[in-house]
């Protein structure tokens, strides 16, 4: 390095070309700011070196500011400050030309020997962090969109947050949000983050698929980059609309998916012209595919909530428009029952009448007791059962109602916490009230809990969808899982070969306790 700053006193370039041959941006200067240099990985970065003294050589690439973007001027620049005998190790800078996108580096230098009374020659080398620097900023952006989105906020409070994060972290200028109206086919302008007013006025509220930046990035599914608008205004403007883009030079819209379905565009503006390799443009995507799970979530929970209140509307309906009718039925065929002079034909009709209303009566029960367990509005009443004389006596009532029930019992008592209301009408939902085949109940406790397994003459139905499996309706079966799942159990289907089907309920012991089996 001596031998290459005597051969660059004497007036040669033999410093330049080393550096050069190294690869790396650096700048140079003699004694009172004379024969100032670039080498050729710095005049590829911004251009060959101007006339003037060293801080006229680095300024007329742009504007520099620090680590905290404060303008350099003067004796603050890099070579300035090493003309002034100052070293310089790994110091944060960034460059605004006046037609492109700010740059990152990290300046280092030092003088070239003593510094006399008319200063140094100095060098200063560059190394561009841009690209470090965007991926740092990115990964900030995205942990900070996370926690955003996991917050319970409502959506349209949380979206405009989410957008001006975007924004802020990722040095845009502004930001709109279009959403996707597919009844209209258009892109309705939701709202926009736009801090200095640069936003062209004269943006229509929507867009019809092609138009403008937005539009043409629900056409084609993916992000669309504009480095210049102005060099670009077909790409962006919208049809029948002169737009003026005034300080906005740069655009990128990126879909915001949910699966193969684009929920909305995010548009951002930068106030520079942009390279499309911007490690931006290559990763918001990610970001947008942060915000579409999160609105197809939001969406799920809305769902799952109006289902909810419509299943509320429909016991409501069920509990009053047929309840109270069936009630009357019930009342008034009980008095004709009671008429002395009935007939036998009438009597056997009159029968007929009585059980079906008894048992719409009791599927009207069984569904208005399983939307309350559903929607917690009831709980089972826990207390010590015998589970093993549960079993015995809802089998001795199926074999008294004909039925051909055998039970495999173990002989000592089994005690579980439950409510044996409750647990007794599982098993007389799955009991058959008659019948000629042969069934069995089968009691068993096992290391993971007490198990109950009726085997049935008949296929077996998934627990999902409910069926011929279990004597009686569907809502039967939907009865019983919201019973035994109201008691952390679980129930489960298996139909074996094909011949038997099984129905295995676990419940959790006595020592046992945890959330209900999903």
């Amino acid at each position: 390095m001596a031998r290459a700053a005597h051969g660059y006193r004497a007036g040669n370039e033999t410093l330049p070309r080393l550096l050069d041959g190294l690869g790396v941006p650096a700048v140079g200067s003699g004694p009172h700011g004379q024969a100032a240099w670039a080498n050729a990985a710095a005049r590829a970065l911004f251009g060959g070196p101007a006339e003037g003294g060293p801080a006229e050589l680095m300024r007329a690439w742009g504007t520099w500011y620090d680590a905290d973007r404060s303008p350099l001027r003067g004796a603050d620049m890099p070579l300035a400050r090493v003309m002034a005998g100052n070293v310089l190790r790994d110091l944060e800078v960034m460059v605004k030309p006046v037609r492109a996108a700010p740059r990152f580096f990290l300046a280092s230098g030092r003088p070239l020997g003593e510094p006399g009374p008319a200063g140094a020659e100095s060098v200063v080398v560059l190394r561009e962090v841009t690209a470090r620097r965007r991926m740092t900023q990115i990964s900030r952006c995205q942990a900070r969109v996370g926690e955003l989105l996991s917050e319970p906020a409502p959506v349209d409070a949380l979206l405009p947050e989410v957008v001006a994060t975007i924004g802020s972290a990722l040095e845009w200028a502004a930001a709109e949000y279009w959403t996707v109206d597919g009844v209209a086919g258009v892109l309705r302008r939701r709202f926009g983050w736009d801090p200095r007013d640069l936003v062209p006025p004269e943006l229509p509220p929507h867009l019809r698929c092609d138009e403008g930046l937005a539009g043409r990035a629900w056409r084609t599914g993916g992000p669309l980059w504009v480095p210049d608008l102005r060099a670009r205004p077909d790409s962006a403007d919208v049809a029948g609309t002169a737009v003026d883009w005034a300080t906005l030079r740069a655009g990128l819209a990126v879909p915001v998916p949910s699966g193969r379905t684009i929920l909305a565009i995010m548009v951002l503006y930068s106030d520079s012209p942009e390279d499309s390799g911007d490690t931006r443009a290559a990763l918001l995507p990610g970001i947008a595919s942060m915000i579409g799970q999160f609105l197809e979530r939001r969406r799920a929970e809305r769902l799952d909530t109006e289902l909810d209140e419509s299943r509320g509307e429909y016991v409501n309906l069920v509990s009053h428009e047929v309840r109270t009718p069936l009630a009357v039925i019930e009342s008034y065929a009980d008095l004709l029952a009671a008429d002395p002079h009935l007939g036998g034909d009438q009597a056997e009709l009159l029968a007929v009448m009585r059980r079906s209303a008894k048992s719409m009566h009791a599927m009207v029960d069984k569904l208005l007791d399983m939307a309350a367990l559903r929607a917690g509005d009831r709980t089972v009443d826990r207390a010590p059962v015998n589970l093993t004389a549960l079993c015995r006596d809802a089998a001795a009532a199926a074999r008294a109602a004909g039925a051909d029930v055998e039970v495999d019992a173990p002989a000592d008592d089994l005690i579980v916490d439950g409510d044996a209301a409750r647990l007794r009408r599982v098993l007389d939902e799955l009991l058959p009230a008659g019948g000629g085949d042969a069934h069995r109940v089968e009691l068993r406790l096992r290391a993971d809990g007490p198990t109950i397994t009726v085997s049935r003459d008949r296929p077996a139905v998934p627990p999902d969808a409910p069926g011929a499996g279990v004597p009686g309706t569907a809502l039967g079966f939907t009865l019983i899982r919201a019973i035994v799942e109201a008691h952390h159990g679980h129930l489960t289907a298996d139909d074996g070969s094909g011949a038997v089907a099984s129905y295995t309920i676990r419940l959790p012991g006595r020592d046992a306790a945890g959330p209900p089996a999903s």
